[in-house]
């Protein structure tokens, strides 16, 4: 049974649980459960390199078939006024 909501038809997905990226402590693995479950699973990535995230992304999409989400957690820039 799924529970219609303006998450669940905006994300197509069929219950509203997401999975918040937990950085290294939820991965591809629980994200794609949680996906197949009929939710949404995130996953966070490290912005290293654009190579890096497609290989980040197609090894998660291993787990699952269904819609997953990256966060990408890019390097904090310091402005030209922060010492």
């Amino acid at each position: 049974m799924s529970l219609p909501t303006a998450l669940t038809e905006m994300v197509r997905i069929e219950h509203p649980i997401v999975l918040a990226p937990m950085g290294g402590v939820a991965g591809g693995v629980l994200a794609a459960a949680v996906s197949e479950g009929g939710g949404l699973g995130l996953i966070i990535t490290e912005l290293d390199s654009a190579s890096a995230l497609v290989a980040r992304i197609a090894q998660d999409a291993e787990h699952t078939i269904t819609a997953t989400g990256n966060t990408v957690r890019a390097p904090r820039v310091r402005h030209c006024h922060e010492r």
